[in-house]
């Protein structure tokens, strides 16, 4: 659970996807792309802690504050929750 993730060294890749933007001040009307502000993740495991996959929550905003609310430990703790409940899922199980 990271509630600062522009903090941490990453790829970008998400962030240069533009479903919603606001437009930058002399960029003849280019929408800039939100950042990752805030992100939280949980593996996807099988009966043998074998992962699966990862499900992951991300806030994104252009500053922290608009970002939204900080991810609580009980945010993260409702993500675990999802995940054994999609490692449970059929076509999770098709994949191990």
């Amino acid at each position: 659970m990271f509630n600062n993730f522009t903090r941490v060294k990453h790829a970008s890749i998400f962030e240069s996807i533009k479903p919603a933007g606001e437009k930058g001040e002399g960029d003849e009307g280019e929408l800039r792309p939100a950042t990752i502000h805030k992100l939280m993740s949980a593996p996807v495991l099988d009966k043998s802690d074998k992962v699966l996959g990862v499900i992951q929550v991300c806030h994104k905003g252009f500053d922290l504050l608009s970002a939204g609310p900080d991810f609580t430990l009980d945010d993260l703790q409702q993500l675990e929750v999802a995940a054994k409940a999609l490692s449970k899922c059929e076509f999770m199980q098709a994949s191990s």
